[in-house]
């Protein structure tokens, strides 16, 4: 897969996806906020250009809020079927940009951060699995990992613009 238009400055190759949660669908998870509101999740699929200009990475940001519908979405049982569908799953034309770094270590700056605006319901009942049967280590005796979230951070006198163009997401 990779990505395109929007305003980012090139085509970038989807090279990567990973989640961030709390602990159960009832709290925060989410690394991003807007006006103070926080999610149970937050999937990010990372990007990299694919003509070596700076900055080199992108990320999407999608937030995963919760549901009352057990079991929903189907797609989300088989997580790769997901992400599969994932350029239906939101509206690609209300987001959030800005120039940021990663979130996990070394926490390297010059990433293209795009957060979706609406969030992708999924049912408690399939969030609640991230923190009830996933394991720091392969064995149960180990502890549950639980809020793998790094904590929003100030915005340092950041931009955060809002967009309306259309990003392409496209497999390849």
């Amino acid at each position: 897969m990779y990505v395109e238009g929007g305003d980012l400055p090139g085509l970038f190759n989807s090279t990567q996806f990973h989640l961030h949660w709390g602990n159960g669908s009832a709290t925060p998870g989410s690394e991003h906020a807007v006006n103070g509101k926080r999610y149970p999740m937050e999937l990010h699929i990372l990007n990299e250009a694919g003509n070596g200009s700076d900055p080199v990475l992108s990320v999407l940001g999608i937030f995963i809020e919760a549901s009352n519908d057990t079991g929903k979405p189907e797609s989300w049982k088989t997580l790769t079927s997901y992400l599969a569908q994932i350029a239906s799953a939101v509206d690609r034309t209300k987001y959030y940009r800005y120039l940021g770094s990663l979130t996990t270590p070394n926490c390297d700056e010059g990433v293209i951060w795009t957060i979706f605006k609406d969030p992708v319901k999924v049912s408690q009942d399939l969030i609640d699995l991230f923190s009830t049967t996933v394991y720091i280590n392969q064995t149960t005796n180990s502890p549950l990992m639980t809020n793998t979230f790094r904590a929003v951070q100030p915005i340092y006198g950041r931009i955060v613009t809002s967009q309306v163009a259309v990003p392409k997401l496209l497999a390849s």
